[in-house]
């Protein structure tokens, strides 16, 4: 599955370690002594650790993955999101198979955290994203012009695009059909079906009763359950440091059942005529953000919610999204934000993370 463009957009990389595994020279040698399945997907790479039960579930894994490549991976041109988005008409509707249920899963999530966040996060976003050389192109010139252009071609109301039947046929299949009201609108789930992806595999091990497990793709991460030494398992958070080459652990996050993603701008970016371009598009704009937010970590009860609201926190900056956290407590979210201020790194956490997040 090719999803590069999310794995450069999720660039604050999440190192993976077992409670006790803080970076050691004895910790570096250790050998896992359960499953470890380790693969290509998704335009990154995958990394899964199970307990309980020694038999390898990689072709089925891979199966999953495919399958998610087949849906919603904007890179293929044969998938539905790919097919969906070709289709440029509104008098007839976009029908297709939907088996596996990934599409409408993610298009219904997705339309909840759009109204939950007023638009900060938005998979209409996708013409936003290719003018400004982040997505299938390269940089290309923007002017204010374009740009009040293409904001006529973003929305993801029921007004703009939705799915408004689905039915199953004489052969047993279910259809789902998407009406387009703007025939120009383009969705692009990048930045929520690589989580999402973490969550159907997190179902699939736990389908065949193991509870014991941490999966990570391109650095998107659900843990269940202990790791090897009894103990929560731990995932990194790494600086915002620009140099991939370096790495410097920010802080170390015990998680026994959730997820945890990050967004970040310090790395995917380019600079043109002496500006910076950040990746992050504020798709309410239409516009690079230029906010002092260097990444947004994300703790959720499902992958997809982390991925996509740290997406939206990332477009939203520091006020806004700790402002959204104390108005939407009933979301369960945690976050670790690092922004720089005064020519300094600072961070601003919730209370529950602070009491425990290690710090290395």
């Amino acid at each position: 599955m090719s999803f590069r463009y999310l794995f450069l957009v999720l660039c604050l990389a999440l190192a993976i370690a077992s409670c006790n595994d803080a970076p050691s020279e004895s910790t570096k040698a250790s050998v896992f002594p359960g499953v470890e399945i380790v693969g290509e997907a998704q335009g990154t790479t995958y990394s899964i650790k199970y307990l309980g039960n020694d038999t390898i579930f990689k072709p089925q894994i891979d199966s999953i993955l495919q399958g998610f490549d087949d849906d919603l991976s904007t890179w293929n041109p044969n998938s539905i999101i790919t097919r969906m988005n070709a289709h440029n008409r509104r008098d007839t509707v976009f029908a297709f198979v939907d088996e596996n249920k990934y599409f409408s899963v993610v298009f219904d999530l997705s339309r909840d955290i759009y109204e939950r966040t007023n638009g900060a996060f938005d998979p209409s976003v996708y013409s936003l994203v290719q003018a400004w050389g982040f997505g299938l192109t390269h940089e290309s010139n923007v002017s204010d012009e374009i740009v009040d252009s293409l904001l006529e071609d973003v929305g993801f109301t029921e007004f703009d695009i939705d799915m408004i039947e689905m039915y199953r046929d004489e052969y047993f299949y279910d259809h789902t059909n998407i009406w387009k009201g703007n025939p120009n609108v383009k969705l692009d789930f990048n930045a929520i079906a690589q989580g999402y992806s973490v969550d159907i595999v997190s179902d699939f091990l736990l389908e065949k009763n193991i509870q014991d497990f941490m999966v990570e793709i391109g650095g998107e991460v659900y843990c269940h359950g202990k790791n090897h030494t009894g103990q929560p398992w731990a995932i990194a958070i790494d600086q915002p440091l620009e140099d991939p080459a370096q790495r410097a652990i920010e802080a170390i996050v015990p998680i026994e059942a959730g997820a945890i993603a990050t967004s970040g701008s310090y790395r995917n970016f380019y600079i043109k005529d002496g500006k910076k371009y950040s990746h992050t598009i504020d798709p309410r704009t239409g516009f690079p953000v230029q906010h002092n937010m260097l990444s947004a970590t994300v703790i959720a009860s499902s992958c997809a919610m982390a991925d996509a609201y740290a997406t939206a926190f990332m477009v939203m900056g520091l006020e806004e999204s700790m402002d959204f956290i104390n108005e939407n407590w009933d979301l369960g979210l945690e976050i670790y934000l690092i922004y720089e201020e005064d020519g300094e790194i600072r961070t601003a956490i919730t209370e529950n993370l602070a009491n425990l997040a290690i710090q290395p």
